[in-house]
């Protein structure tokens, strides 16, 4: 978009497939939460961080409605620039290039 690489190319694997360290962690999560009584946001946060040594919570807003980090409507604002790929969710491999602005292929 900004003309500083020729062609790029995203891929991604297969679901299932990803062996990705955050998927660990958030099984470790998984497991603790299953065996925990959780009624507020600090039993959520006591949860994350009794899960695993390398799971820290990270709270983005209060109980009582307080913003820690402000979200943005990204799919409104790309909206305006871009189109929705029909079944994105098929596809494991985008490839971007300046010869073809505004276009995308798609792989399965």
């Amino acid at each position: 978009m900004v003309g500083l690489h020729d062609t790029i190319t995203m891929s991604f694997m297969l679901v299932g497939h990803t062996k990705f360290s955050p998927d660990w962690c958030f099984g470790l999560l998984k497991q603790k939460y299953r065996k925990s009584y959780v009624s507020c946001l600090q039993d959520i946060v006591d949860v994350v961080n009794q899960s695993a040594d390398v799971n820290t919570a990270q709270l983005v807003g209060s109980q009582e409605g307080e913003v820690l980090v402000p979200m943005y409507d990204w799919a409104s604002y790309l909206g305006e620039y871009f189109r929705k790929v029909p079944q994105m969710k098929s596809y494991h491999h985008f490839t971007f290039s300046h010869r073809t602005p505004g276009e995308v292929e798609l792989k399965l």
